[in-house]
């Protein structure tokens, strides 16, 4: 199974995939192609870790005709 965290790039706020090849895991982007560290990877990999999105907010135009 691939693990995916979406917009949690660090460098260009980019989707994360993790990659397994031979045994060692590796965290990457794959729009810039950032290699997270070890020590953020197993932050990332943690059960109490949540990655926030962000948020999208409506130009006022949109509101008013909503």
């Amino acid at each position: 199974m691939q693990k995916w965290w979406m917009k949690a790039c660090p460098k260009c706020r980019g989707d994360l995939f993790e990659s397994r090849l031979l045994g060692d895991v590796e965290i990457g982007c794959l729009q810039c192609g950032y290699v997270v560290p070890r020590e953020q990877g197993t932050a990332l990999k943690a059960p109490s870790s949540s990655v926030e999105p962000e948020t999208v907010q409506q130009s006022p135009a949109k509101r008013q005709a909503a």
